[in-house]
């Protein structure tokens, strides 16, 4: 097919404009290999809608077939109902710690920003991996570098829970005009984040 001429990274771009059981029919008709690598350049949010359209046992091999850390992200993933913040939600972001410097927060994103989802918000979590605010790109930029991340960010974030669903999820997002939102569970935890392109990509559906 032309996906299979393709690098796997082009064609995973592709496939991420697809609806996920028309890319699950797609991809199910392919080499197993050539699936597989395209599904490990893709989102892990973007793999999972995917492999939730694929009968278990085909999901499990594909799982077991790709790289250890992209196979954990989607897994955990595939853990959620996909009609809930869970289900709609990536794992793919930047989780900044409280006790980070601005500076460090920088360099960071210079590092790791290519490859996480969105850089629109940064979400700030304590020590024990608890959402604990949030930190706007405007902020860091203009703090001093040594500036402590919990000096500068906002104490309060607004968030849904893994399993609010995806209507409750929009209402959210539309009423603080977000992007993005992060994602808890009921002790607190940050699990992921929900962008505005998911809601979109649900609603056109």
């Amino acid at each position: 097919s032309i996906l299979e001429s393709l690098e796997a990274d082009k064609a995973a771009d592709i496939v991420e404009e697809m609806s996920p059981d028309e890319a699950a029919d797609i991809l199910s008709e392919m080499d197993e290999q050539a699936s597989q690598d395209i599904l490990e350049e893709m989102d892990p949010d973007d793999a999972a809608d995917i492999l939730q359209d694929t009968r278990a046992d085909t999901q499990e091999a594909v799982l077991q077939e790709m790289q250890p850390e992209e196979r954990e992200d989607v897994r955990e993933l595939l853990a959620y109902d996909e009609d809930t913040a869970g289900g709609l939600m990536t794992n793919d972001y930047l989780e900044i710690r409280q006790e980070m410097t601005a500076g460090e927060v920088i360099d960071l994103l210079r590092h790791e920003a290519p490859d996480t989802e969105t850089i629109y918000y940064l979400y700030v979590t304590d020590n024990s991996g608890r959402l604990a605010g949030g930190l706007s790109l405007r902020a860091l930029i203009v703090a001093q570098p040594e500036r402590a991340v919990g000096d500068i960010m906002l104490r309060h974030s607004v968030s849904v829970f893994v399993d609010d669903p995806k209507k409750k999820v929009a209402e959210v997002m539309d009423k603080y005009g977000y992007l993005a939102l992060p994602v808890v569970n009921h002790e607190g935890l940050l699990e992921g984040i929900v962008t505005v392109d998911d809601i979109l990509d649900q609603a056109m559906e």
